[in-house]
Parts: C-alpha cells; structure tokens; sequence
C-alpha cells in the first residue's frame, strides 16, 4: 500500500476520526432517544432498518482513500456492490491500484469499482443493455422496435461512495445533462445526410 514500503514492521492504527467516518458511513450509530414522560424511562429505538444516507467531511490528507476502501470491503464482503467515485480517472485508478492487493485477498475485487463520475454513470446506464449498441443497431437494421431485454435478474444492492462531493454536486455534474450518442458510418447515412441538408 501507499506509504507502508519501508514500514513494514510497524503496526498501523487507523486515526479516531477515519473510524467513526467508517462507522457513519456504515450506518452505526443512527438511535433515536425517546423519553416516557410519565415514568421517566429513557429508551431507544433504531431509525431505520435500512441504510441512511450518510456525507462524511475527510479533509485532504486524513486518509480518504483508506476510509473508502475500508468501507468498500465491508460492504463487499456483505454481499454489496460497491462504486468508489471520484471526478478524476487518475485518482480513481491510484486508489484501486494502491488497494487491488487486499481487495483480491479478501476475494471482493469484482465487487468493488473505481471509477470518475462518467465512468461509473455509463456502467450504470448498460448494466442491462448497451443502450448505444442497441440504437445503432435498429437503425442499421431497419427494425421498428426494439427487442426488450430481461430485466428480470436480480441484481446485488448497490451503493456509491462519492470522494469530493464539491466536484459531484457542481453545476458541471450535478445539474448537468448526460448526452449519449450514437456514432453512425456509411454510405446510406452519408445519402440520408446529404438529402436532409
């Protein structure tokens, strides 16, 4: 891993602060302290059973990456798929790279992603189906309709976790709009182009 060659020897304690991160991230924590007014009996109550949604502050330089990847793992390992997202591709490949190595030990390498923003959303968008492929083939083709994908497979659950949420929450990203296009070749769409304009 990053930063471990020459200290090989030495036991490694993660910082108070990466392990509640992990633990918010992680959903532990989350009780409701409800009070019986007339017995004065304190008692909790858990507020969900399912996973809340969760943004944790990592400032530059307090192990960020670690927090992801020691998160991705347990979700992995609990039967989640994970996507580890980042506005880079360089970082995001670093941070796979630096953790690929625990990952293929723990036997969870395919369950967890890395990847920028875009990288992932188009992995979202052809989960089923390459949308693009189909498209250009029903034109190619000819077809009328497209021929309907099974759906039926049940997919793991799935959660994102997003490294500078700045960057993902932006103009850019957030309220942007994804375009994807078909990229068409040929003789007949060269005619059809030409005939249009």
């Amino acid at each position: 891993m990053r930063g471990i060659e020459a200290a090989q020897t030495y036991l490694l304690m993660p910082h108070i602060g990466q392990v509640i991160a992990i633990f918010r991230l992680l959903g532990l924590g989350y009780e409701k302290y409800e009070k019986i007014p007339v017995v004065n009996v304190v008692y909790n109550e858990k507020i969900s059973d399912d996973l809340v949604n969760n943004l944790v502050q990592v400032g530059t330089g307090e192990g960020k990456s670690l927090v992801m990847a020691i998160t991705a793992c347990i979700f992995a390992l609990s039967e989640v798929d994970v996507n580890c997202s980042c506005y880079s591709e360089v970082l995001s490949m670093r941070d796979k790279n630096d953790f690929a190595p625990g990952f293929r030990a723990l036997g969870i390498e395919e369950r967890i992603q890395y990847g920028s923003f875009n990288t992932l959303c188009e992995q979202l968008l052809n989960e089923q189906c390459n949308g693009r492929e189909k498209v250009r083939d029903t034109i190619v083709t000819n077809q009328s309709a497209l021929a309907v994908v099974d759906t039926s497979a049940r997919i793991r659950p799935k959660v994102l976790l997003i490294d500078e949420k700045g960057v993902f929450l932006s103009d850019k990203l957030y309220d942007g709009v994804y375009t994807s296009s078909v990229y068409l070749k040929g003789s007949s769409i060269k005619t059809l182009l030409d005939t249009l304009w």
